[in-house]
């Protein structure tokens, strides 16, 4: 083996007898903590802007994760349950100015727990209807209620099932979605009266939230942190505008309606981008 190795700062490449590997290195942002002034100053009050833009140097300069430590120190006392109470303020307005994936820097296991819980998973539903009778492809969408019901040829039973589809936890419990299909069935069925559903059937409900292979869906967001009436993401970069209900104004996001509203505001700015009127 040699007797010395460099380490650059992005890959190390170590030289053994019949041996090469190399090995990347990545950086964690660890600017969140009450170490730091600028820190400590967004913990004392509570200053979620604070935290994004903390967040947002952090990412810019290449950090692989940014690390999320509300711990105390010398100069500023802080007790657990005052970080756990505000981990579901700060970590949903961190997750809205960047992808970057958080850690968090804490020796309880309930601090952990909590933090993962404050994690938003969108919540989505799929409801399955016989017919009596195959029905030439549509969707309709009910934009009150927000949730949608179609038929297509590619179900595999020549279009004589009825799909519906609902996200976000207020439009599933609007629907019962967790006692069951009867309320919804009556939903389909007020909202597509045209529909021979079958009343004999047995419906299929699928929440993704409790299936093994999903454990959630589309991510919802009631309200943006900074006050904004359009998403972020949403926002054309380098005279690029982005489209898609990921990208909608809250508290649209995770709906079909969602995404036709901002397809309507991708229009808007690629015109002003080409400098349309």
């Amino acid at each position: 083996r040699p007797a010395r190795r460099r380490h650059p700062a992005a890959r190390t490449r170590s030289v053994g007898r019949n041996s090469l590997f190399f090995m990347s290195l990545h950086v964690i942002g660890e600017l969140i903590n009450n170490a730091y002034a600028r820190a400590r100053r967004a913990w004392e009050a509570r200053d979620v802007t604070g935290y994004q833009t903390l967040a947002s140097l952090q990412a810019a300069a290449g950090a692989a994760a940014i690390n999320l430590n509300l711990d105390g120190t010398q100069r500023v006392p802080v007790r657990q349950e005052e970080m756990i109470a505000f981990l579901p303020t700060v970590i949903p307005a961190l997750q809205a100015v960047t992808d970057v994936p958080l850690s968090f820097d804490n020796p309880s296991l309930g601090y952990h727990r909590a933090a993962i819980a404050a994690i938003p998973f969108g919540r989505a539903a799929k409801l399955a209807l016989p017919l009596t009778a195959a029905v030439a492809p549509d969707a309709v969408m009910s934009v009150p209620e927000r949730f949608w019901a179609y038929v297509t040829p590619c179900d595999e039973v020549g279009g004589s099932v009825v799909g519906s589809w609902a996200a976000a936890e207020p439009v599933l419990a609007r629907l019962a979605a967790r006692e069951g299909p009867d309320r919804w069935i009556r939903a389909v069925g007020e909202l597509w009266p045209e529909l021979p559903l079958d009343p004999g059937a047995r419906p299929r409900l699928t929440r993704w939230i409790d299936a093994e292979w999903t454990g959630g869906s589309y991510s919802v967001i009631g309200a943006m942190p900074d006050g904004r009436d359009r998403h972020p993401v949403g926002d054309a970069i380098d005279g690029i505008a982005f489209a898609g209900e990921h990208t909608a104004p809250a508290p649209w996001t995770a709906t079909i309606e969602g995404a036709i509203r901002s397809g309507e505001r991708a229009a808007a700015d690629a015109r002003a981008l080409l400098g349309a009127v």
